[in-house]
């Protein structure tokens, strides 16, 4: 089976307005966002936003130290 996820995708785990989520990166830009809500140590909700004007808020990824 053939893979649609782009050989230059990279991702990191990042805290988004203050809940653990995962920001995916293509090409050094952020190309999706997902956030999960946890209450009571449970899983309440999982978002993801592939937005391009709303990912434009987050900074792009960091060079990668030399």
């Amino acid at each position: 089976m053939a893979s649609n996820v782009p050989k230059e995708a990279t991702g990191r785990l990042a805290k988004i307005n203050g809940e653990p989520g995962f920001v995916g990166y293509v090409s050094g830009k952020p190309f999706s966002a997902i956030t999960i809500e946890v209450r009571g140590g449970r899983i309440q909700g999982i978002y993801i936003v592939t937005n391009p004007q709303k990912l434009a808020r987050l900074p792009n990824l960091p060079a990668a130290p030399i």
